[in-house]
Parts: C-alpha cells; structure tokens; sequence
C-alpha cells in the first residue's frame, strides 16, 4: 500500500504544472459562468425617490456677534480681489477660454508697461499698471513693476527736496 501511495505522489509531482493550467482554466471557465448568469438576470427598476426642493434664499442676511454687537459681514462679491474668483467656473470651458484671453490681454498690456517703463516713461507705465491691476489684482508682475515706479518716485522726490 505504501508502494502505491509513493508511485501517485511521484506521478502528481511529475504533472503539477499541467494540474495548475487546468485548475486555472476551470476558474476561469466558472468566473466567465457566474458573469454570464449574471448578465441574464433582470433587474427590478429600482424606485425612484424626489427629494423635496427647499428654496434657500440667496440673500439671507446673517449677522455676526462682535461684543455685543450684531454686525452685518462685508459682500464678498464687492471685493475686487474675490469677484474673479467667485466669477470663475472650473468646470465650464468658456468661462476658463474669457479667463486665459483676459489673462493673455492683460500680459501684452504689461509688456506695453514694462517698455514704457524701460524707455523711462513712468507716468505712463504707472497707469498701465494701475489698469491691469484694476481689472486682475492678483497679477503680481504689475504690482511688482508699479512698486518699482513708486519707488523710483519716492527716491526722486526725495533727491529734489533736501
């Protein structure tokens, strides 16, 4: 009896290689089954469930306690710095092309500034400046350039008064 156990180890030891692919083929064989069941079953339709609307007035007047004091919060939309920022949609492509053509519009006016700047022409450059800021405060070469002329303007009026 132990002869013949021997004799089926060696034989299962010899084919293990050829018992593996089969095994493989049979899972596969049986996932590729169970997916194609499920693919047959029908599915109830599943209920549809509206969720009551609730209008949220978009004006609401929140106040905030200072002290004892109830004080009304600033508009953000009147701060010139947030109103591109509350204005722009990431998710809408027209709203990111209006963004870039200000963005590329607003650079070639900066490099309408910068050589005035460079042909020493700083009133000019100045209110170049000041209008490109204006209209996109966070466009940090302009404020460079007009902290610049300022203080080119300081340093002159300073040199002419002793």
């Amino acid at each position: 009896m132990n002869e013949w156990f021997v004799a089926q180890w060696n034989r299962l030891r010899k084919r293990v290689d050829q018992l593996v692919i089969v095994a493989l083929a049979v899972l596969l064989g049986v996932t590729a089954f169970l997916w194609w069941l499920e693919q047959q079953v029908p599915l109830p339709p599943r209920p549809t469930v509206q969720q009551p609307v609730v209008p949220t007035p978009s004006l609401l007047q929140e106040f905030v306690v200072k002290g004892d004091a109830f004080v009304q919060p600033k508009d953000l939309r009147r701060n010139p710095e947030l109103r591109g920022l509350l204005d722009f949609n990431m998710f809408d492509a027209r709203s990111a092309a209006v963004q870039r053509e200000t963005r590329d519009r607003l650079d070639r006016q900066f490099e309408k500034a910068n050589e005035a700047f460079l042909k020493n022409d700083l009133a000019t450059a100045k209110r170049i400046c000041q209008d490109i800021i204006k209209e996109m405060p966070s466009h940090r070469k302009a404020y460079a350039l007009q902290k610049t002329i300022s203080e080119l303007e300081r340093k002159q009026q300073e040199t002419i008064t002793p």
